[in-house]
């Protein structure tokens, strides 16, 4: 991008943008189009809707994408007209302006560019149709499904629109496509959800395509949306043979879903799992026995804590310990004694998380520990502990932690510390202006993701 107009850019110069819209070379005036849709620039419609009468075509199509990210429904005229251009690039990019704006109005339209003679652009028009449809566009998608170069756009739009209507053409789609199209039909069918999708997804945990196998088993969770199933039904049952399929990826997505829809009858065949020789698959399958819950998951879970070695597993294991239910919680805080010194870290963190403010004293030397992910983790656990359950005391030591951690040297734990820092101020009647002024440093020396983090604290609180 040129120098000036990446300088004006930067600096939301709009009316310099405006400017070089008007008046700059063909580079220039598409530059200058396209960074004030970035900016969302809303006073630059005028302008950009002028543009679309440019005589560069290139133009012509960063404005048109422009007015589609800014999202004015004034200029749904302007676009349409843009539909029948010469250029099937300006087409292609009024589709997916339009598809942005989101308005039905445009559905006829774009219904006609499902003829076009450029692939691209009926690919662009299926997918606005997707944003802008309904029910009685699905029929009219339903009759381009013979379209080998548009089935995917045309899965996403019919998932994206929904009902009853989708059911029909998403089976049909996955019944007469490639490995792609039936994996992406199988999403669409946990989105679309219903009776009529349970038994094609739970064929396709059959399908000789692991991927397709694997979209299964996400399927069903979400068509049964954290509905429980009881052990022994045939989804429960199907998801079980999952668990010794050839690829990880497809056991992992069962061991999910048994986590979210299964009861504690599933946790002999998790348990099995857990000592699993490959570490993701630990990793997943400590985390579904964490949503199953209860004691006798607490029990298996601190056991395979003493065993464990892998870093990535041993806060996997701390994660799925932050699930179980109270009855849990007790067992975690009358065991915590006998877990190895070294490997406290990892339940003190978890009952934080939990609310437990049992071993706050670990946690709060977390805080202070040589390694990032310790540092981190601990002010998780500090931030699960309500801040009005601390004594004047313990609030100090948080506090105190807390200012230190965002001046930390690694960011994710600054950004732990600032939701802390906010949710203390936001909650305790207490003077935290010291707080407040530690955190408006970062509006200077932070990165983008620190400062709106620090923005948003600063938006939700009042300091006196």
């Amino acid at each position: 991008m040129d120098k000036k107009i990446t300088e004006m850019k930067e600096t939301g110069d709009i009316k310099g943008l405006i400017d070089e819209l008007k008046e700059g070379d063909i580079e220039e005036r598409a530059e200058s189009a396209m960074a004030l849709g970035v900016l969302e620039a809303e006073e630059a419609v005028g302008a950009l809707v002028d543009s679309l009468d440019d005589e560069s075509d290139l133009v012509v199509s960063n404005a048109a994408l422009a007015l589609g990210h800014i999202g004015s429904d004034e200029v749904m005229g302007s676009l349409l007209d843009r539909l029948d251009h010469e250029s099937w690039e300006v087409r292609h990019d009024a589709a997916i302006a339009l598809g942005e704006i989101g308005t039905p109005d445009a559905e006829d339209e774009l219904l006609e560019l499902l003829d076009d003679e450029e692939m691209e652009v009926r690919q662009k028009a299926v997918e606005a149709l997707g944003k802008v449809g309904d029910e009685e566009t699905l029929e009219e998608l339903k009759g381009h499904i013979g379209g080998e170069d548009i089935r995917k756009e045309l899965v996403w739009s019919i998932s994206l629109i929904g009902g009853d209507g989708a059911v029909e053409p998403l089976i049909e789609l996955y019944e007469d496509g490639g490995g792609e199209i039936r994996k992406l039909a199988v999403r669409g069918m946990g989105k679309v959800g219903g009776e009529g999708v349970k038994e094609m997804i739970l064929e396709a945990t059959e399908d000789k395509n692991w991927r397709v196998r694997e979209e299964a088993a996400k399927a069903l969770n979400r068509v049964f949306e954290g509905e429980k199933i009881e052990a022994g039904s045939r989804y429960v049952e199907k998801l079980i043979e999952l668990l010794d399929d050839e690829k990880i990826y497809v056991v992992k997505a069962a061991l999910r879903t048994l986590g979210e829809l299964g009861d504690e009858g599933v946790l002999p065949e998790v348990k099995e799992r857990v000592e699993d020789d490959e570490p993701s698959i630990r990793s997943s399958a400590v985390e579904a026995v964490g949503r199953l819950g209860g004691k006798e998951a607490v029990e298996l879970l601190l056991g395979r804590l003493e065993r464990e070695t892998n870093p990535r597993v041993l806060w996997s294991i701390s994660d799925a310990l932050s699930m179980v239910d109270e009855e849990g919680v007790e067992e975690m805080e009358e065991r915590f004694d006998q877990v190895p010194e070294k490997k406290k870290i990892i339940v003190a963190v978890a009952l934080g998380k939990n609310g437990s403010r049992a071993e706050l004293s670990y946690l709060l030397e977390g805080m202070r520990d040589d390694r990032w992910k310790i540092r981190q983790k601990s002010a998780e656990g500090i931030r699960g502990i309500g801040p009005k359950d601390f004594n004047k005391r313990e609030l100090n030591s948080v506090l105190s932690r807390s200012r230190e951690g965002i001046e930390d040297n690694d960011k994710w734990v600054r950004m732990e510390c600032i939701k802390a820092l906010g949710e203390i101020i936001e909650e305790v009647n207490k003077d935290t202006s010291r707080e407040r002024e530690k955190l408006e440093t970062l509006l200077e020396s932070g990165d983008e993701d620190e400062k709106e983090a620090v923005e948003k604290v600063l938006e939700d609180i009042e300091v006196d």
